[in-house]
């Protein structure tokens, strides 16, 4: 869209632990595709423009994920970055400090997403709603 599209609506998606980068986009493709239809469907009388992003927050806030793939085996890659990422969510979810840690470097990306269709979209009616799983 260009800057002059007025967006009614802004749909955050916010991933669950185990999503994968590629998941995430998938998952954000699909919900567009489905805010669309129902938006043809059931809102004819009004026209809505709706748009849906993603906010990646696991990247920045497992920092420890780096120490753990460092002391652990190199072979069986799809193997040992499974067991990585499930030990580093055992690790983050349990900590009170990493949920912490967490919680605010998600309410700081949602607050950065918001900021840009701020910014990039000046007609922004500035609705937001949030999906989280």
């Amino acid at each position: 869209w260009g800057e002059e599209a007025e967006i009614d609506h802004l749909l955050l998606c916010l991933h669950g632990e185990a999503m994968t980068a590629s998941g995430l986009r998938q998952s954000v493709a699909q919900m567009r595709q489905n805010s669309e239809h129902v938006a043809r469907k059931y809102l004819e009388e009004r026209p809505m423009l709706m748009a849906v992003d993603a906010v990646d927050w696991r990247d920045d806030e497992r920092k420890g994920g780096e120490v753990v793939r460092m002391i652990t085996p190199t072979s069986i890659r799809a193997l040992r970055d499974a067991a990585n990422d499930v030990f580093v969510d055992i690790l983050c979810y349990t900590s009170p400090r990493y949920q912490a840690i967490i919680a605010e470097g998600v309410a700081e990306k949602l607050n950065a997403k918001y900021r840009q269709y701020v910014e990039r979209y000046p007609r922004f009616t500035k609705r937001v709603s949030l999906f989280a799983h």
